[in-house]
């Protein structure tokens, strides 16, 4: 029922694979619904990664490691999706994360939140372009606020940034969402990025 919805309405689909995910789990879904897949993203924001250990972290190692672990499985389906991995702005404390990352992906993504990442986004997404020599995709953007018109300004100002920067994309959180306040549907924000889109269409969109 998805990928007919997502067929009807030209819409492409991303497999998200969290970062403790069995390799069982991740081969369960690319080997029933690999061939309909657009985007896979290896890992999400790797360099926040945990272990089961309260309070620890993985290290740069453990993680790449993780990272190649995941990358074999989805090769060995030999899918026509793109490869990406999404980062926070925490990445430039591990930025060897990335660079190691990237050597197997299309583009890297970027998460960017709150007001003040946003403001300071075009020196992280220049950074991410250099270390890596990858398209970088917004990947994640949003705002969580009851404020619908806070909201919406939010939104429109980070897609008139991106668009002027030349980023080839930039993807919303969330068109619905009933656990938090990110979600756009039928809020300010759902007319306005509506009306952008229409204004805006981006013909080399990823």
């Amino acid at each position: 029922m998805l990928f007919s919805a997502t067929d009807n309405y030209g819409l492409k689909v991303a497999l998200v694979i969290p970062n403790l995910d069995a390799p069982a789990t991740v081969d369960y879904y690319l080997t029933r619904w690999g061939s309909r897949l657009s985007y896979i993203q290896v890992m999400n924001e790797p360099e926040l990664s945990s272990t089961w250990s309260v309070g620890s972290i993985f290290t740069d190692d453990e993680i790449i490691t993780n990272f190649d672990n995941m990358y074999q499985i989805i090769e060995s389906h030999h899918l026509s999706a793109q490869l990406y991995t999404n980062f926070g702005v925490g990445y430039v404390l591990r930025s060897n994360v990335p660079i190691e990352a990237s050597k197997k992906l299309d583009f890297v993504g970027l998460d960017i939140f709150q007001a003040s990442f946003l403001v300071l986004s075009p020196h992280f997404i220049q950074n991410m372009q250099q270390i890596t020599g990858k398209p970088v995709v917004i990947t994640e953007f949003g705002m969580s606020t009851a404020d619908g018109q806070a909201q919406s300004d939010y939104i429109i100002k980070g897609l008139n940034l991106f668009k002027n920067m030349g980023l080839p994309g930039c993807w919303l959180v969330y068109w619905n969402s009933a656990l938090d306040n990110y979600e756009i549907r039928s809020r300010p924000a759902e007319q306005a990025v509506g009306e952008w889109i229409a204004q805006n269409v981006a013909k080399n969109a990823v």
